[in-house]
């Protein structure tokens, strides 16, 4: 079987991993520094993990978001409060998408 449903998930986790970058590079709160990081470092591992099994089945790996499209020098665009209420927001619609994803995965190292 192979992984085609998996291309939205890829292009969600490389998106995340690109406005992560930004927010990382905006932010001023210490206390929101670290959710961005976890973001970060969850989507990255994302991934790789999907990127594993892409090659596992010769899949081709989607064409994602990647730094070419970051703008590293843009100004700050959003305040940390809004930063935090976006992964707020964003983790609760993840959940719901893993929960769904969970109960249409047939393969044990998809459900791991």
């Amino acid at each position: 079987m192979k992984c085609r449903h998996y291309g939205p998930k890829y292009l969600n986790d490389s998106l995340a991993s690109c406005v992560s970058t930004h927010f990382l590079e905006k932010v001023e709160d210490v206390e929101t520094r670290p959710i961005i990081e976890f973001v970060l470092q969850s989507s990255k591992n994302n991934i790789s993990t999907m990127q594993e099994l892409f090659r596992k089945e010769n899949f081709p790996i989607p064409v994602g978001f990647n730094e070419d499209d970051v703008h590293a020098h843009a100004p700050k665009l959003f305040s940390d409060t809004f930063v935090q209420m976006y992964f707020k927001n964003m983790s609760i619609l993840a959940m719901a998408a893993s929960s769904a994803a969970l109960g249409l995965a047939t393969r044990p190292d998809v459900v791991d």
